[in-house]
């Protein structure tokens, strides 16, 4: 006779035995991929909602949005003391910048220079503008400078090269300073 000090347990988790209840059953929902989201062209903007007096609500909410993030400076950062003035910038890095009016100030391609209007989507690599002449425009970030008009005529210059992530990685993300390469 052998005796063992841990004896041997059933699983619980197969069938046809004790712990037959507890098994986790799927459900059956299959999600969608992102070719299919290609397909169903969910991410873009319908031709009928391209027009720039539309937006105008959701500039109007993004101002009231970016007062409030900004606190007493009435946006004027160029007056604050450094230290406020960096934790101003910080604030404005990881803002969502959805509704903003922005313009493109230098550009590698010429062509792009000069664009501006509200920001209606944000993707890794580019912005999409929806110009005053209704038209969707999409800037690459790459090799741009953007100017952010903020409510108090104020204007923050975002270099697209180191902004180059997702709206929601940004916001989450932790900022290092880095040197501005010319164009």
């Amino acid at each position: 006779m052998v005796l063992l000090t841990n004896p041997y347990k059933e699983r619980l988790s197969k069938p046809g035995r004790i712990g037959e209840s507890k098994i986790v059953k799927k459900t059956g929902r299959k999600r969608i991929t992102a070719k299919e989201k290609r397909e169903l062209k969910l991410y873009e903007i319908p031709e009928e909602a391209r027009r720039y007096e539309l937006f105008m609500p959701l500039n109007k909410l993004w101002s009231k949005y970016i007062e409030s993030l900004l606190g007493n400076t009435n946006g004027d950062i160029h007056k604050a003391d450094t230290k406020h003035q960096q934790l101003l910038l910080g604030k404005l890095i990881k803002a969502d910048l959805h509704g903003a009016k922005m313009s493109v100030v230098r550009a590698r391609c010429p062509n792009f220079i000069g664009i501006s209007g509200i920001m209606a989507q944000e993707t890794k690599n580019a912005f999409k503008f929806i110009t005053e002449d209704d038209r969707l425009v999409v800037v690459p970030k790459a090799h741009c400078v953007f100017a952010v008009k903020l409510p108090s005529d104020a204007q923050c210059l975002i270099y697209g090269d180191q902004f180059m992530f997702r709206a929601s990685e940004r916001a989450s993300r932790k900022f290092k300073p880095k040197p501005n390469v010319d164009l």
